[in-house]
């Protein structure tokens, strides 16, 4: 039929960027495509797991389970997220 498909890669941490309308673009998009990396990288101010599952008491209160919380707690419906891990 002829039809594109878009997906938009977006941001892990959405407070950390409050611009942008992730409920806008996941409804006027085929899915969103969330960088669930770089965490703690070699600029952070403490070193880190690139990609934590889960917040700890250790490691801080970010992490992919929190990403993915707060694009549902925005309004994206979880059939159009798509996670992307360091291998």
């Amino acid at each position: 039929d002829g039809r594109k498909e878009l997906y938009l890669a977006t941001i892990a941490v959405p407070s950390w960027y409050p611009g942008y309308d992730l409920v806008y673009l996941s409804n006027h998009s085929d899915g969103l495509f969330i960088m669930g990396y770089d965490f703690h990288w070699s600029g952070s101010s403490t070193a880190g797991p690139v990609s934590p599952c889960v917040p700890s008491v250790f490691w801080g209160e970010y992490c992919v389970a929190k990403s993915i919380g707060s694009y549902r707690a925005l309004g994206v419906d979880g059939s159009k997220i798509i996670l992307g891990l360091p291998l």
